[in-house]
């Protein structure tokens, strides 16, 4: 707020010095004591602008003597004087000239006195016509240099507080006397729903909570009489939609410079969710006592001093009485002294301990928990709690055997890549072969067939890494006649001799609406778990695929206990059949219905209820992780199907899958063998560091007329490709190297130069996908055996989009 001092303050100043002076024609010593102590600059001047009197407050000022001040006032053209907007101002434009001339006050003149060395000093001049010996004036000086600079900080200072004010996290609004929203910043706005012009001029009763409104209207009523200057208190408002929004209210009376309320300032911290989080906590504390009573875990809880606060039904169940009161070393143990294992110093100082504990009485394994418990006069005392792990630790048994074969599957990875280098040197200079004799020649299609092998090899090797690691659900419309027919393919190598396939399938497709990686995995699981059953005697696995439609009301699938009592050849009794159900009803309409059936010895109706349980399995160590069945059954589940077993002792089971069918078809893909496109002396950067591969891929380049420099060190090919980096066209490299592999490799080569087109071959998918490759920049990605087509045309796409033509 400006401070500027009043024209009617000056005046009444100037009128006191009037008057001491001419109380003081008497007392001439007073008068000059005072003149000269003034703390403003005076001069007074006759009617020609002599000067009659300085003091010496106006020299220091204006850093002048009598003298120099009054050649300033005759002419001054020596001196300059500026306006507050930084310019000149005239010499008859000074306001003791005007006052000199023109017989008139003029007061609050601001003027910037440039005094040597251009230092500017700002003052606020007060000029009035004097009546001594004719006419003269009388002339203040206040130095406001300081005052200029405070209100050029004080205009920044409210810039930055209108910043603040606007984005702060805490809601402010501005209130009128008559309890009137004025204003409202962003965060008061987002608490209660609205925009800042929808809450000008609503009085706060109509966004105050009706259990608060009188409570805050008396409050608002005394700081507006001024009996109170500032109140805080836990509001309840009410937000645009309705719901009630907690907040601590900081409200602040604000006063004029006169010390009149002009408004109030109200500051609002949100803490609905604070409130939410301390009712919950209370209805959790309520559900404390229930839950402990509740849970099936043995608990106790203990004081700093060992004696037992409270214990729940089951660890009264598991000491055999209820203890509270006691020792807990003498009660539960049996110690008369603290037990050896107590860990009560670590729970009292803030840790939560646990440890595993062995019980030989029952032979089960717990996981004993110690936590620190802190009651509201400070005090902790130990939560112990007792979980029985007896199944987790053989599930963890069983988890080590499964990541054993996850171990399997990595290094299938690894010897894909090597396995799909080879290939691809064997399909690679098959095709150069070709390439070099007639069509017609016998041996033409000889190297054909040696192609067509090893890109065979390569699907196989796909197929195989689908199987050893996860991958991303691609649901579409499936053929599930084709799809189980190469599942059987594939698992014609990894069954024994002595087990007859035989495949049932109609002649027809059959459309599903699934994952063919997951439909192979399922039937692979399926065939795997009967082949294993029949593997002692041998015996025959028939699969079968029909489509049936389930009409309304009979689209329960059957499901029994059935037991029927028989006797084998030793007279011994045992059941012959049991059928089980994983899932229960279907809607009516078509279904695909997969059977695969086993001649082995049937499962027992003991374990057949669990077939589907995690980890669980029948089979010796080595020969089953326990997930086969739960991975089919999950499979199922996902494609929206049932499954259910059926299975006679001594004569085979019969596991039954539903699927439901689709009319959609899925898309095929049309290929094209057009001409097999070349380039035209584009210079290639190869890099692989299998020096054979090198050679031949070189070969293969060249015949596609492309110019090539070929390195088998990564870190030789980075720097032969710094050393001249426009010199290439397309860099194509492999994928695992050492020291420098081919992702790091493109993304350095990127570094040098961003548009080089950068090309990445691997034998290994799981190394890298799509998404990966676009993250880097990479332009293309290629799995290996690369057809000599495959090459040229993805060659060919780079430089079509860096060149906007395809060379012929």
């Amino acid at each position: 707020m400006s401070t500027k001092p009043t024209y009617e303050a000056l005046e009444k100043q100037i009128a006191e010095l009037k008057q001491r002076a001419d109380e003081c024609q008497a007392e001439a010593q007073k008068y000059r004591t005072l003149f000269n102590s003034f703390p403003h600059g005076i001069s007074v001047s006759d009617e020609n602008g002599n000067i009659i009197e300085t003091n010496a407050m106006a020299e220091k000022l204006l850093s002048v003597n009598k003298e120099q001040h009054e050649k300033m006032m005759i002419d001054g053209h020596e001196w300059r004087i500026l306006r507050t907007d930084g310019s000149v101002m005239p010499h008859e434009e000074w306001p003791s000239i005007i006052a000199l001339k023109e017989n008139r006050m003029v007061t609050n003149c601001e003027m910037g006195v440039v005094k040597p060395g251009d230092d500017v000093v700002w003052i606020n001049v007060t000029a009035a016509p004097l009546s001594m010996k004719g006419y003269g004036v009388v002339i203040t000086y206040s130095d406001i240099t300081r005052l200029k600079t405070f209100e050029e900080s004080l205009g920044e200072s409210e810039e930055r507080f209108e910043k603040v004010y606007t984005h702060m996290s805490v809601g402010v609004a501005q209130i009128s006397m008559d309890f009137l929203i004025e204003h409202a910043n962003e965060a008061y706005c987002q608490m209660l729903g609205y925009n800042e012009e929808e809450l000008i001029g609503k009085h706060l009763k109509e966004i105050t909570h009706p259990e608060v409104v009188m409570e805050n209207l008396e409050k608002q009523s005394r700081l507006a009489s001024g009996e109170i200057d500032h109140y805080r208190m836990d509001k309840k408002f009410i937000h645009k939609n309705g719901h009630v929004i907690h907040g601590i209210l900081d409200a602040n009376l604000v006063r004029d410079a006169a010390d009149k309320p002009i408004y109030f300032l109200g500051s609002v911290l949100d803490i609905t969710e604070r409130k939410r989080m301390e009712a919950a906590l209370m209805a959790s504390e309520e559900k404390y006592r229930s839950m402990m009573e509740a849970m099936k875990n043995a608990a106790y809880i203990s004081s700093p001093d060992l004696i037992i606060e409270y214990m729940n039904p089951r660890m009264i169940s598991r000491v055999g009485q209820d203890v509270t009161g006691e020792l807990c070393h003498k009660a539960i143990y049996g110690y008369e002294k603290q037990c050896p294992w107590c860990l009560l110093d670590n729970v009292l100082q803030g840790e939560q301990v646990d440890y595993e504990l062995a019980n030989p009485v029952d032979n089960r394994y717990y996981s004993v928990t110690n936590s620190p418990l802190y009651h509201s006069n400070g005090q902790i005392s130990k939560l112990t709690i007792f979980h029985d792990i007896t199944e987790n630790k053989t599930v963890e048994a069983q988890l080590r055997q499964a990541r054993k074969m996850e171990s399997i599957g990595t290094m299938a990875g690894g010897i894909a890549h090597d396995f799909n280098n080879i290939l691809y040197m064997i399909t690679g200079n098959a095709e150069l072969a070709m390439d070099d004799i007639p069509e017609w020649s016998p041996a033409y299609d000889s190297l054909n067939a040696i192609k067509a092998a090893g890109l065979r090899a390569a699907d196989i090797v796909k197929k195989l890494l689908h199987f050893t690691r996860q991958t991303d659900q691609d649901f579409k419309p499936i053929d599930a006649i084709s799809t189980i027919k190469e599942a059987l393919k594939f698992m014609r190598a990894t069954i024994p001799t002595t087990i007859d396939i035989n495949p049932h399938f109609p002649t027809k497709e059959i459309m599903i609406h699934g994952d063919s990686t997951q439909i192979n995995q399922m039937m692979m699981n399926l065939c795997i778990n009967a082949s294993q059953a029949m593997e002692e005697s041998g015996g025959i696995l028939d699969v079968t695929v029909t489509k049936i439609r389930l009409e309304e009301g009979r689209t329960n699938l059957p499901y029994t206990a059935k037991y029927e009592t028989a006797k084998n050849k030793n007279g011994d009794h045992f059941h012959i059949k049991h059928m089980a159900q994983c899932c229960s009803a279907l809607p009516a309409g078509e279904w695909a219905k997969i059977s695969v059936r086993d001649t082995g010895p049937g499962i027992h109706s003991e374990t057949i209820e669990r077939i589907f349980d995690p980890y669980f399995t029948t089979k010796d160590v080595g020969k089953g992780s326990g997930m086969g069945l739960t991975i089919v059954h999950g499979i199922v589940k996902n494609h929206h199907g049932a499954i259910y077993v059926d299975s006679e002792l001594e004569q085979g089971t019969t596991f039954t899958i539903f699927l439901p069918v689709v009319t959609e078809k899925p898309k095929r893909k049309v290929e094209t063998y057009d001409k097999i496109p070349h380039g035209n002396g584009e210079k290639i950067l190869f890099v692989d560091d299998e020096p054979i591969i090198v050679e031949m891929t070189t070969k293969i380049l060249k015949r596609l007329r492309y110019d090539v420099e070929a390195e088998t060190n990564s870190i030789n090919a980075l720097e032969r490709f710094r050393s001249k980096p426009d010199a290439f066209d397309i860099v194509l490299t492999d994928m695992t190297m050492p020291n420098l592999d081919g992702a790091k490799l493109a993304k350095k080569l990127k570094e040098i130069r961003p548009n080089i087109p950068v090309i990445l071959c691997t034998g290994h998918n799981a190394l890298i996908n799509e998404d990966e490759v676009k993250s880097m920049g990479i332009d293309r990605y290629a799995l290996k055996p690369l057809e000599i087509r495959k090459i040229a045309q993805i060659l060919q796409e780079i430089l079509q989009e860096d060149y906007g033509t395809l060379v012929p």
